[in-house]
């Protein structure tokens, strides 16, 4: 009688551990799916604009302009480059396609220049030169990038003065 009871005892055991492991391993299954699919709370940070995509972003005037004399990135207060009033509604204008445009404005400096002049440009050396052509001024060629931001280019070009020899011309636009 006693193995009788031990045997049903032992039957049912067997047949609860059965039904715990068929429910656990569904269950542990699900739970470590849910786990692994979590979305992280954090999002990633956003990727930084390229430099096209913020040279293309605005149109650029004219804000300051001056030489640098002793080429430390810096307008020397004592060699200021004056912007005549009718140079400073002047823009500029990048097209992602290395194209661009510059706009006299409304006042003209000449009477006979165009109203615009199509331009075109280019970065190099990893986006630290600007080349552009087609603006005749002292900006053609290339120019070294000092600052690119959303709302401000500065840009720095070896120039020759008779008075003060080699320098930086310095330019710095804004949207």
């Amino acid at each position: 009688m006693i193995s009788g009871t031990i045997n049903a005892y032992l039957q049912a055991y067997q047949i609860e551990n059965y039904m715990k492991n068929v429910l656990l391993v569904p269950i542990s299954a699900l739970l470590l799916v849910s786990v692994a699919c979590s979305k992280d709370d954090k999002d990633p940070a956003p990727t930084p604009p390229t430099s096209v995509e913020l040279i293309t972003s605005n149109t650029w005037r004219i804000d300051t302009m001056g030489l640098d004399a002793n080429k430390d990135g810096v307008i020397d207060g004592s060699l200021p480059v004056q912007l005549k009033p009718c140079e400073r509604d002047n823009t500029l204008t990048f097209s992602s396609d290395s194209t661009g445009v510059f706009s006299e404005g409304a006042s003209k400096c000449k009477a006979e220049d165009p109203d615009t002049k199509n331009i075109t440009w280019y970065f190099k050396s990893n986006d630290q030169i600007l080349f552009i052509d087609g603006l005749e001024t002292d900006l053609d060629g290339d120019a070294n990038v000092v600052s690119l931001t959303d709302s401000t280019l500065i840009l720095a070009r070896p120039v020759s003065y008779p008075i003060i020899g080699e320098a930086n011309l310095i330019v710095a636009l804004k949207e």
